[in-house]
């Protein structure tokens, strides 16, 4: 039995969402009915999450975040 949620009006921030688990994570969001933002690197993956997630309807904002010591914060 597959438990349903409902993210109707809300938005989902998903840091690392251009693999693995973030990627999961902002697709069943966005499934879910959330509005995503995700957060990720390299930016191309991160664009074709957030591809993906504009399919089904929702919106969705990208960026590429590369924390290196301080020196891209």
């Amino acid at each position: 039995m597959a438990i349903q949620f409902d993210f109707s009006r809300k938005v989902a921030f998903v840091i690392g969402g251009g693999t693995g688990i973030g990627c999961a994570a902002a697709l069943a969001f966005a499934k879910a009915g959330a509005n995503v933002a995700v957060v990720g690197s390299p930016k191309e993956l991160a664009a074709t999450v957030l591809w993906q997630c504009s399919e089904g309807g929702a919106f969705s904002i990208g960026s590429n975040l590369v924390v290196d010591g301080g020196q891209s914060v």
